[in-house]
C-alpha cells in the first residue's frame, strides 16, 4: 500500500478507535487528510531530496515548478518555459521535468503537468503559502 494512503488509513482508524465509531464518513477522512498533511517530516524529506542533489539554482527553478503547479492545481508547458528563461534553464528544463516525473512528483496530464500524490501537493502549498508570480 503507497506510504502515503498507509498513513491516511492509520489517521482514520486512530481517530474511529478513539471515538469508538465503526462507521467512517467522509468528515473523519478529511480530517485524517489535514491531520496527515499537518506532520511536516511525513513529506519534507520529498522537499529536502531536491535541496541536497541539485545545486541552489537548480532547486530555486524546480520549487518554483512545483510552488505554481500546487496553488494552481496545474501547470503548463509554456509556464515552464517562461520560468526556465527567467532562471537561465532554456537549455536544460525539460530534463528537470524528466526528472520530477521520474521520481513521482509530477505527471503529465491532458498537455499540463500536476502532481501525482495530493498528498505531497498539499505539502507544497503548506510549505510555500505565499506564492507571487514576477
Amino acid at each position: 500500500m503507497p506510504f502515503f494512503i498507509n498513513l491516511l488509513i492509520d489517521e482514520i482508524d486512530k481517530t474511529c478507535r478513539k471515538n469508538g465509531q465503526r462507521k467512517i464518513t467522509a468528515n473523519d477522512i478529511d480530517k485524517a487528510f489535514s491531520e496527515v498533511i499537518g506532520n511536516r517530516k511525513h513529506f519534507s524529506d520529498w522537499k529536502k531530496r531536491l535541496q541536497d542533489y541539485m545545486p541552489k539554482e537548480d532547486f530555486a527553478f524546480v520549487n518554483e515548478i512545483l510552488i505554481r503547479a500546487a496553488h494552481k492545481e496545474e501547470i503548463s508547458i509554456q509556464e515552464i518555459y517562461n520560468l526556465a528563461l527567467e532562471h537561465d534553464k532554456k537549455e536544460c528544463y525539460m530534463e528537470f521535468i524528466a526528472n520530477l516525473k521520474q521520481d513521482g512528483y509530477i505527471t503529465e496530464q491532458d498537455e499540463k503537468y500536476v502532481f501525482i500524490s495530493p498528498f505531497l501537493k498539499e505539502f507544497w502549498k503548506k510549505d510555500n503559502p505565499v506564492i507571487t508570480y514576477k
